[in-house]
């Protein structure tokens, strides 16, 4: 059993012209298969370089559609009742994301059809920028984080308006401030706590607890950076995170955003997603709050 919040799996899919049946990857069917019932949120990475960051998405986005309908073992999640059938058939649900929406800008016609064509092709939730950070927000990494701008708020407001949750997990810790204020639908699908590992991309306890507040979700990291300050984690790193969030009154908020296929260094005793099944943590707790969340949007 296992619902997860963030792999990168699917980029590496287009970016490397493989199919989900590589033995490369931390995620793929024959592994999947073994942690039914599971919910996995595949997110569609845009790098910061790229020139023409929607025609990117495009491609990728279209690449993912064409992989997941093309396998009988797949359940695309469309709509609520998605849940319970791929439990009764036995199939992986998988939730699209993005990570890090940097194709907007200031034509707010055309940034309404992007949001339109996100809903269309049901995409669940995004992060408004990378590490970097954008227009729209600060980043994990800006040199300055000011905030989310008007714009930022403009795009905020369009995308919960079509059932789009913000992803904080990348943002800077004033644009998380921001965006946790407010009423809007948020989440953070894959960061750890700031308290535990002073990493900039992990959360504060404010943030945390906001996030308890809004019956939302965390997401743990299993980058080991993000786990232990220096790396070199253990399961015991994982379980401190986890601790800290119960300590806060977060059980309702807790889940798994593994970054597998998007990481380079995890856990020792964890070299993909069978390992999971290792870790002493309440997986069906886990799994039913993010159950508990989509029903939500």
């Amino acid at each position: 059993m296992l619902a997860d919040l963030h792999c990168d799996t699917l980029y590496r899919c287009f970016t490397e012209n493989i199919d989900l049946n590589s033995r490369s990857l931390h995620i793929n069917m024959q592994k999947g298969t073994q942690m039914l019932p599971y919910i996995q949120t595949f997110a569609h990475y845009i790098p910061e370089d790229i020139p023409d960051k929607f025609d990117f998405f495009c491609r990728m986005l279209e690449n993912s559609l064409r992989l997941i309908k093309s396998d009988p073992r797949f359940l695309l999640y469309e709509k609520k009742s998605d849940i319970g059938s791929s439990e009764k058939q036995g199939k992986i649900l998988a939730v699209l994301s993005v990570e890090g929406g940097n194709f907007f800008d200031w034509d707010m016609s055309s940034n309404l059809k992007k949001v339109t064509y996100l809903e269309q092709n049901h995409i669940r939730f995004l992060s408004l920028c990378y590490n970097s950070g954008s227009a729209l927000c600060g980043g994990s990494r800006s040199k300055d984080d000011s905030g989310v701008s008007g714009l930022g708020m403009e795009i905020c407001d369009m995308l919960c308006e079509h059932g789009i949750a913000l992803d904080v997990s990348h943002l800077g810790f004033k644009s998380t401030r921001d965006i946790l204020s407010t009423d809007f639908i948020a989440l953070a699908t894959h960061s750890n706590c700031y308290a535990v590992c002073d990493s900039m991309r992990n959360l504060s306890d404010w943030a945390i607890e906001r996030l308890i507040y809004k019956n939302s979700l965390m997401g743990i990291n299993m980058y080991s950076p993000f786990l232990k300050h220096g790396g070199g984690a253990g399961f015991c790193d994982v379980y401190r995170h986890i601790d800290h969030v119960l300590s806060l009154g977060g059980q309702n908020i807790l889940a798994m955003g593994c970054d597998f296929d998007g990481c380079d260094s995890l856990p020792e005793g964890i070299s993909d997603v069978t390992d999971i099944k290792k870790l002493d943590i309440p997986h069906e707790l886990f799994y039913n709050n993010v159950k508990r969340f989509l029903n939500s949007l």
